[in-house]
Order: structure tokens, then sequence, then C-alpha cells
């Protein structure tokens, strides 16, 4: 509870400022209910790259302090790994694109990226992106830089591991008011790390 009150009071001393905030900002991702269908962990062992989900039939999966515990035969877990935020559809409010590692508890790992609206005040979902496992597609980096989501990947023909890429491909999506397209060429490159 004293999270809460603390929350309202900077709330309350931003608008007694007169200081904007963006209600993205103010949003708990890390306790909040995702859609989510049981498709979305269908076929995993083929899954070598990343793509956007059409789902529209999709129940509510709640996590808890960044945080789902699958039980049953599915196993895993499904947890917030980073929130970014920018405006990515010009309207001046920010955006967040919240990345999910859904892990099965051993060593493969995927991510699914959610963007997210908060205009009408509750979280709506412009998309989601499922990556590939690791070193096979794996998101790695997510930004939001003049309006346009940047996204890295690992490089699946870079791989030195199953976990791991000493290469990456960067793509770009801008979102054009009901879905999310490539803004640009991909970029592919080595890493320097």
């Amino acid at each position: 509870m004293p999270r809460i009150v603390s929350t309202f009071a900077v709330v309350l001393t931003l608008s007694a400022l007169g200081i904007a905030q963006s209600s993205a900002r103010s949003t708990d991702f890390r306790n909040l209910a995702y859609p989510w269908s049981k498709s979305f962990d269908r076929g995993w062992a083929s899954v070598s790259d990343w793509r956007w989900l059409n789902e529209r039939e999709t129940d509510l999966l709640a996590l808890r302090n960044g945080r789902h515990d699958f039980g049953g035969g599915l196993g895993g877990y499904l947890q917030v790994s980073s929130v970014t935020f920018g405006d990515l559809d010009g309207d001046g409010d920010d955006e967040a694109a919240v990345d999910l590692i859904r892990g099965t508890g051993g060593t493969a790992n995927w991510h699914y990226l959610y963007i997210f609206s908060t205009r009408s005040r509750a979280p709506r979902v412009l998309g989601i992106l499922r990556s590939g496992s690791r070193a096979f597609g794996g998101l790695t980096a997510v930004a939001i830089v003049k309006g346009v989501l940047v996204l890295e990947f690992n490089d699946p023909k870079l791989s030195t591991a199953d976990c791991c890429s000493d290469g990456f491909i960067r793509a770009q999506y801008r979102f054009d008011g009901t879905r999310f397209i490539e803004a640009a060429p991909r970029q592919g490159g080595v890493r320097k790390d």
C-alpha cells in the first residue's frame, strides 16, 4: 500500500506543478493482464525468426510482480525483461514497448514484444511481435527513435552456439494506424563487444 500512496503523491505533485504525465509511464506493466493465446506457444521448435502476431481471439494472462509461471503441460514462465517508451503514433503521447521473455524452464526462450497505447487511459495493444529463440532471431534490443520502433535480433547466420550470435539484424517499424510495417531495409552487422 505505501507504493500506491507514494505514486499518488507524485502524480498530485506533478499536476500541481502543471507538468503533464504520460499515462504510459504511469502504467504498472509488471502487474498487468496481457492478451495471450495458447497458439503463441505452438511451434516453438520451428521458430527461428521473428514475426508480428495476428491473433484475434485471446485470453488474458496476468503478471504479478513482473512474472507469470505456467502450470500443467506448458511449464516455464513469462517475465518482464524491459519497458521502452516513445511516441510511435505521432500524437505527442508515449507508447510503451514491453519486452516479455517466455522461458521454457530450460535453456530455450523467446521474446514477446507488446506495443501499448495508453491514450484512452487503459492500455490498448497496438501490436505483438514474437522473436526467434536466442541465437536464432532472438530479440536483443528495443528502442523508439523519432517515431520509429527499432529492434535488434541475433543473426542466426553468425551464431556461435544455440545461445549466442556474433551478428545482429536491425529492423525498423512504423505504426501506420492499424499495424506495424517495416520502415527501412534491414541492416546487419557484427557485434563489436
